[in-house]
């Protein structure tokens, strides 16, 4: 009768609870690994980024210093104020004498009558 029946309906309802803890104990493994594998997956896109940014900033700060040093070597061949002196003037604290002064060397080895006074009288000029 109903006693049996009653155990019947309370065995088949433990058995489907059973299956669906089951069913969702897996569910719940598969979500799990796919949660670790997307964590994963955004890490390394953010370590790419990461690393695209650090190689442009490399690239910007290589190409600034470039800039300074061509910039350094320009200052250095045209003196401090940025410009070269004509006629005469004084290069790196050195005095010269331009094309238009007449002198001793105007007419010999050097024939632009640049008289420096000694090989490093330009301070690094070539």
């Amino acid at each position: 009768g109903i006693l049996a029946e009653s155990t019947a309906v309370a065995q088949l309802t433990a058995q489907n609870a059973s299956t669906a803890e089951r069913a969702w104990s897996a569910a719940r493994t598969r979500a799990v690994v796919l949660e670790k594998l997307e964590d994963r997956h955004r890490e390394a896109v953010e370590a790419e980024d990461l690393r695209l940014d650090q190689l442009l900033l490399d690239e910007v700060a290589t190409r600034a210093a470039g800039m300074r040093a061509r910039a350094g070597a320009d200052r250095d061949a045209t003196g401090s104020s940025g410009s070269r002196t004509t006629g005469t003037g004084t290069v790196t604290g050195q005095t010269i004498a331009g094309p238009d002064a007449a002198g001793p060397d105007a007419a010999g080895p050097n024939p632009a009558g640049l008289n420096p006074a000694g090989p490093d009288a330009w301070g690094g000029l070539s």
